[in-house]
């Protein structure tokens, strides 16, 4: 009598087990919300010193209030019929969470030449990997 008594009582704990789990219904997760980046690349525009000196030139591009940079770059202007190289990038890095900085070697041709420096930009707290 005892075993059948358990066995009545391992079916219902059963039952009602099967019950529970055909009543119960699992919600599914909600959908995670795109991020933005908000990419943006900020341009800061200069030149050279002044040909034939020994003036370095550094430019700083900054990224907007709320910003961070991720990345940055630079451009010398070519001039034509000239037989001398251009102003080199002495160092190109971030100089703070939010801007880019490019210094520039000494300027070898007569006159000035035209620099920009790129940052390229990235909302704060955006994901980067």
């Amino acid at each position: 009598m005892n075993k059948i008594i358990a066995a009545l009582g391992v079916l219902s704990g059963a039952l009602v087990l099967l019950l529970l789990g055909t009543t119960a219904q699992a919600k599914p997760a909600p959908a995670p919300q795109p991020y933005t980046l908000g990419q943006e690349i900020v341009v800061a525009d200069g030149e050279s010193g002044q040909g034939g000196t020994s003036q370095y030139v550094s430019l700083t591009a900054t990224c907007p209030t709320g910003k961070v940079v991720t990345g940055g770059g630079h451009v010398a202007e070519h001039l034509e019929n000239q037989s001398a190289p251009q102003p080199l990038p002495e160092t190109s890095y971030p100089d703070s969470p939010s801007s880019w900085t490019v210094r520039f070697t000494p300027n070898p041709y007569t006159g000035t030449i035209p620099l920009r420096v790129y940052a390229v930009c990235v909302n704060a707290g955006a994901p980067t990997g």
